[in-house]
């Protein structure tokens, strides 16, 4: 007999006819359930919709797929259709077998193997795997619902326009502020501060009353060498932008900044940026799931939930010592297909290896920052590197139609009227 995967994996079936054995094969599928329509839950789907033994069903919250590279450079209603592409585009471009469910996964039972959606209705698996992207974590004392959350093309946008009324009526002014000088926090701060300053030279055409601050408790890029981080922030400096390391904020009351050091500053709009925890989902099933002291996932050698032989996490929600950008979601994705793959076969498994922390940033128009494992490459070397980086995610998660006009279109700086 064939060796099974799962309940309803293939498996051999044998029949007599006039005394002869023959051997068909069942050809009932594998079920896998991915959970979150970013680039992990994406590359997972699009490589296992394309094998015939595995039927897919990919669970989104969102209808879109918002890339990350040109969140921060969403600044006109072009751009923006550029970076958040329907799944239904994504996916009707390629020769994908596909169930796409608009839903949120409210609750999960491991022993009957569902899924159920706040809709009421339930998803049944084989193979589960868990893609949801990491929430912003806010730093202690610091109301999230009052600041925008970094990782969000929503939230950028609702900053866009805060940012674009202020200016017109008159009224802006004061510190803008980024809280976390990770590659998220900096790339936003530098693209804030050219907004900023676009928006002062069209609405305001006076002497600047605003200023562009980032905050970081340790230094900048703190998971980058420290020459890299040096780099970044003397180009940040040159940029205008007010850099605050080594501050660690305690609280934010009533339009103000509260640091540790007791200093207290004005802030106008705070942006966070700060780091991630675990997607809410986990939290909300701590029954289900193992988590570590900082609220991360604990998984196996082979990115399991601990305890558990079907489910995978993919992505930032898991405990891992920094977080993933794009490149890394990808990697866990075909890591997991692979893995699953080599369960059907039989072969042997072979444990995850995390990928290196590499940043790759671009500031301005045509400056950038581009880490190798030898050396980090800066300015418009650097730009060009992380420019072919960013195809090289954008042709791996998207159709060729839609990622050659997302790349050439949703990277670049369009001006925001």
């Amino acid at each position: 007999m064939a060796a099974r995967f799962g309940p309803s994996f293939a498996c051999e079936r044998f029949t007599s006819v006039n005394g002869i054995i023959n051997v068909t094969m069942d050809t009932e599928k594998h079920s896998v359930v991915i959970v979150g329509g970013g680039a992990g839950g994406l590359r997972a789907a699009s490589l296992l919709s394309k094998k015939s033994h595995y039927s897919v069903t990919l669970i989104s919250k969102k209808s879109t797929f918002d890339h990350r590279t040109s969140l921060f450079r969403n600044k006109s209603g072009r751009s923006h259709r550029h970076i958040s592409i329907p799944l239904e585009k994504v996916f009707r471009s390629r020769r994908h077998d596909i169930d796409l469910v608009r839903a949120e996964v409210s609750s999960l039972d491991p022993d009957a193997r569902t899924l159920q959606a706040k809709t009421g209705t339930t998803y049944s698996y084989d193979s589960l795997i868990v893609a949801l992207e990491g929430e912003s974590r806010a730093p202690h004392g610091i109301d999230s619902a009052a600041t925008f959350n970094a990782y969000s093309a929503s939230a950028m946008d609702e900053l866009r326009r805060h940012l674009i009324g202020e200016f017109e009526s008159g009224a802006a002014g004061g510190n803008y502020v980024v809280i976390g000088a990770g590659e998220t926090g900096v790339e936003i701060v530098a693209e804030l501060k050219r907004t900023l300053d676009s928006l002062n030279k069209r609405y305001m055409k006076g002497e600047a009353k605003y200023r562009a601050v980032l905050v970081e408790s340790e230094r900048v890029l703190p998971k980058s060498s420290l020459s890299t981080g040096q780099k970044v922030e003397r180009r940040l400096r040159k940029k205008g932008v007010d850099v605050l390391a080594g501050k660690e904020v305690q609280k934010m009351a009533r339009g103000k900044l509260h640091f540790s050091d007791d200093k207290v500053m004005p802030a106008t709009r705070v942006i966070l940026a700060a780091g991630r925890r675990a997607n809410h989902f986990f939290t909300d099933s701590r029954g289900v799931f193992l988590l570590n002291q900082q609220g991360f996932v604990r998984t196996n050698s082979i990115l399991e939930a601990e305890g558990y032989n079907n489910i995978y996490v993919v992505g930032n929600s898991k405990e891992y010592e920094h977080d993933l950008n794009t490149s890394g979601k990808i990697y866990d994705a075909e890591y997991v297909v692979s893995l699953m793959d080599a369960k059907r076969a039989g072969d042997e498994l072979r444990e995850y290896e995390p990928p290196s922390y590499r940043a790759h940033i671009q500031l301005g128009r045509t400056w950038g920052v581009h880490e190798g494992f030898e050396r980090t490459i800066v300015g418009r070397l650097g730009w060009l590197r992380k420019r072919w980086l960013d195809l090289s995610h954008f042709s791996t998660l998207l159709p060729t139609r839609l990622w050659f006009v997302a790349w050439t279109r949703g990277t670049r700086h369009d001006e925001i009227y």
